[in-house]
């Protein structure tokens, strides 16, 4: 009768509420995730950015060349060790979007093409 339909509509929403409430654990965490990475990689794609523009045009003794080789060296090192970074943040971004609406998809999806063409810029 009618407690038997309230008792299975009531364990019908905890079971719902339950699932939400994971999967906005899931989003809550991945979003932290990707902020955070996103900061952390912009941050980054900065320095290199300003390394490389700050490069004096070559110098004329073989010493000064040398030390701006070193530099230039050191700037390509630190984009090698960027790279991963930046590719497990458009990662995290993936898995972010596969879980949030469809209304936030595209704020994700600009904040991943912004950092892909800043990405671009230093690596060209």
């Amino acid at each position: 009768g009618k407690l038997n339909r309230l008792n299975s509509l009531w364990s019908h929403i905890k079971t719902v509420a339950s699932k939400r409430g994971k999967s906005l654990d899931e989003a809550l965490s991945l979003a932290n995730q990707f902020w955070d990475e996103l900061e952390q990689v912009m941050k980054n794609l900065k320095q290199l950015n300003d390394a490389l523009e700050n490069q004096e045009p070559p110098a004329v003794e073989p010493e000064s060349i040398k030390k701006q080789q070193e530099e230039l060296d050191d700037i390509k090192h630190d984009i090698q060790e960027t790279r991963p970074k930046v590719e497990k943040c458009r990662g995290t971004g993936k898995k972010l979007m596969s879980v949030c609406g469809d209304a936030d998809k595209p704020e994700v999806r600009k904040q991943i093409e912004d950092m892909d063409n800043t990405w671009e810029n230093i690596t060209a």
